[in-house]
């Protein structure tokens, strides 16, 4: 079983009980990733929540950042980029602030790990090697990090899932899409996620 580690960063406009409501569910989904992944490596986070009125969130980048906007520990909806929008399962969600909450932490914990592979793979320079091209890969949005969010939100965030685990073949996949998994055996991804 791994072990995460994580700095908090205490944001003083942040009430204490939202900043641990939202740390409690971004620790539960990145110890998932690292007890399923036989990835052989722990990575550290650094964990805050801001108090940006727009919502303005992010993850991974070139520091092992997950900083989450107090915003969506009340927000309805969350509207997803264009690209995955329409997406059945890491498309576009409404419903309670939980939810929501949920989906936007899925979003940028699967970002943290996405990067944290590619920092794994390409080292410490990793983003010179990856291309940021819209249809890459490992574009921010690309296949492999959209594989991640997929698994992310069918397991603690998309109602009609939550609580199942896509990683058994007697739940969840059709034969023909994207396991997280396939990104540790090969190097190309074949399919992608509807």
């Amino acid at each position: 079983m791994s072990e995460l580690i994580v700095t908090h960063k205490y944001n003083r406009n942040v009430r204490h009980s939202v900043h641990t409501r939202i740390a409690d569910i971004v620790i539960e989904m990145a110890n998932t990733l690292m007890d399923y992944w036989p990835c052989g490596e722990d990575y550290p986070m650094r964990f805050g929540v801001n108090s940006n009125a727009s919502g303005y969130s992010t993850g991974g980048g070139s520091n092992y950042v997950v900083n989450i906007s107090d915003h969506w520990a009340t927000a309805k909806k969350l509207t997803e980029y264009a690209s995955i929008a329409k997406k059945p399962v890491i498309g576009s969600i409404s419903g309670d602030n939980e939810t929501v909450l949920k989906a936007i932490c899925a979003h940028e914990v699967a970002h943290w790990w996405h990067h944290s592979r590619l920092r794994e793979e390409f080292g410490a320079r990793w983003g010179r090697h990856v291309s940021r091209k819209r249809g890459s890969v490992d574009a921010p949005h690309g296949s492999r990090w959209q594989a991640i969010y997929h698994d992310l939100r069918y397991m603690f965030v998309n109602p009609e899932t939550r609580g199942s685990n896509p990683w058994h073949q007697d739940i969840g996949y059709e034969s023909d899409d994207l396991l997280i998994t396939d990104w540790l055996e090969s190097k190309s991804i074949l399919t992608v996620l509807p």
